[in-house]
């Protein structure tokens, strides 16, 4: 499947919005615990920048997803199976 950048850009953010939510945390925690500042995590969720592997990579691990479920959960647009316990 092949994304346009912001296609991609929007299925990030709309994914990491979905998992933090799921997970029941509001998004300075996560920013925090992502070394980030919240502006940027919230504009990285609505879609309005790009960002880097290695924030992605940051954002998951503050919300303990695996960065390859991540992937698979923005390739098909299913946030349904995310565990926020794991």
């Amino acid at each position: 499947m092949s994304f346009t950048k912001e296609e991609l850009q929007i299925r990030v953010g709309k994914t990491l919005r979905e998992i933090r939510q799921l997970s029941g945390l509001p998004i300075e925690k996560v920013a925090f615990e992502a070394d980030m500042e919240y502006n940027q995590l919230s504009r990285i969720e609505r879609g309005k920048v790009s960002t880097t592997a290695y924030s992605i990579e940051k954002v998951c691990s503050a919300l303990n997803v695996p960065l390859s479920t991540f992937f698979l959960m923005v390739e098909t647009g299913n946030t349904s199976n995310s565990d926020p316990d794991k």
